[in-house]
């Protein structure tokens, strides 16, 4: 153990770097982040209707359907509701929003009408962060072994040849021992970064890694360029509505 831990503190500069870099590309995260705040700023503008009113309907696979009703907020109503449930859960109430929106602007009363368009047409322009994959092969196929610690003894198990990042969750690697193979699959080997029983196959990987963040980074800045202003003008246009609430609690 004393040397698994001297490696993790030999290398923990470059790790910590690489952490760094692994939590500015967690899209999970990012997405989770931009949800929350579009959902605040529609939800700014409630009560969205004068009176409950069902818009139209919608599916959510062949066997469950439901009708969207407005009121408040919005609902989803099976046969067995009176009103149906709100929808309370950010990223699906946006879903709801994105997929419906032309069905629920008629219904939502004239104080809001305008700025509700506007949220809407804003809405529209919105990127969201998907999970990328990124995977590299590398140059040289590093072995992967186990240290047995009541003996000391050094089991060599898998050469690795390739390796893969999602960016919904960045710190873990996949590896994978045959450089033809599906590294996605859940056969493939998986370590975390911070792990210090594969320090030294981080090391090795080193290069490889940074070039996968750096190339999520690109990816994930692209889409924040996009969203970033959106979401300031999502949240200057009910502004006024905001300060209303502040002034009532």
């Amino acid at each position: 153990m004393g040397k698994i831990f001297d490696s993790y503190l030999e290398f923990k500069e470059q790790l910590d770097s690489l952490v760094a870099l692994a939590n500015k590309v967690n899209t999970r995260d990012l997405q989770r982040n931009l949800e929350a705040e579009v959902y605040e700023n529609f939800r700014a503008l409630i009560p969205l209707a004068d009176k409950y009113t069902i818009v139209g309907q919608r599916s959510d696979g062949p066997y469950y359907k439901s009708e969207i009703g407005i009121g408040e907020w919005i609902r989803l109503k099976q046969a067995y509701h009176r009103y149906g449930s709100p929808v309370d859960d950010a990223g699906r109430a946006i879903q709801v929003l994105k997929e419906n929106g032309d069905l629920i602007i008629p219904k939502v009363r004239k104080a809001i009408s305008k700025e509700f368009i506007q949220l809407m047409d804003l809405l529209k322009k919105i990127v969201f962060y998907d999970n990328l994959r990124i995977e590299k092969a590398l140059p040289n196929p590093v072995k992967r072994f186990t240290i047995d610690e009541h003996s000391g003894m050094t089991f060599f198990t898998n050469e690795i040849q390739k390796i893969g990042v999602e960016s919904n969750y960045p710190q873990v690697i996949r590896c994978s021992d045959k450089a033809n193979s599906d590294i996605w699959n859940w056969l493939s080997i998986r370590i975390v970064m911070t792990d210090m029983d594969y320090t030294y196959l981080v090391e090795d990987f080193y290069p490889q890694l940074v070039e996968i963040l750096n190339e999520m980074i690109v990816m994930t800045e692209e889409k924040r360029k996009i969203n970033d202003p959106l979401v300031k003008e999502m949240s200057e246009t009910v502004i006024p509505f905001k300060f209303v609430k502040r002034l009532k609690a």
